[in-house]
């Protein structure tokens, strides 16, 4: 296999390696995960099932401390949420505080109090959509489909961030040398006397 060193099996393979980049999308669809947090209870159910019908896993809670006694996601993950949470928590306020926590999560705000203002600040924060309720569901599994997209990219970019950080806890303190040097813009004969 071309770009992985065979002689040591656990080196991480390159940057480059195209078996690496198909990794998230060999993943089976239980793999990508839903966080659904709403405080209606038959909306977190029917949300639920829609997405289980289509043949994804989904965690559903009713409060944002309930949420985060979980813990941040192991695999690509979409939060869709409410914009009214209850006890003093916003939707905005939930996907700043994942944000910070550095959760990689996509988010879908789905909620019946929304106006043009809500709208622009989502976009601004990086919400993928904002069906309103009551959803149609084919609208929000569109949505479902780009925000899974999102999140996926999310995930590709820390598992390339990861593979580097491998990658270069390998280098000799010659070989870091180097790369700062070709960084800096220097060529090979430069870098050579």
């Amino acid at each position: 296999m071309r770009g992985v060193d065979q002689s040591n099996p656990n080196r991480p393979q390159t940057l480059h390696n195209p078996s690496a980049t198909n990794e998230l999308a060999a993943l089976p669809k239980p793999c990508r995960e839903f966080i659904i947090l709403d405080v209606n209870p038959s909306l977190r159910i029917a949300l639920k099932d829609l997405l289980s019908k289509n043949g994804f896993h989904a965690d559903a809670y009713h409060s944002v401390e309930e949420m985060r006694a979980k813990g941040p996601p192991q695999v690509p993950t979409c939060l869709i949420l409410d914009n009214q949470l209850g006890e003093g928590w916003t939707g905005f306020q939930v996907q700043e505080t994942i944000r910070r926590m550095n959760w990689k999560t996509s988010t879908i705000f789905l909620t019946a109090h929304w106006d043009p203002t809500c709208s622009v600040r989502a976009i601004k924060a990086g919400a993928e959509g904002f069906p309103i309720k009551p959803f149609d569901p084919e609208e929000l599994l569109s949505t479902v489909a780009i925000a899974l997209e999102k999140a996926e990219a999310m995930a590709f970019s820390s598992l390339q961030s990861a593979q580097a950080r491998a990658l270069a806890a390998q280098l000799t303190v010659r070989e870091l040398e180097i790369v700062q040097l070709v960084m800096k813009g220097l060529i090979h004969k430069e870098i050579a006397d």
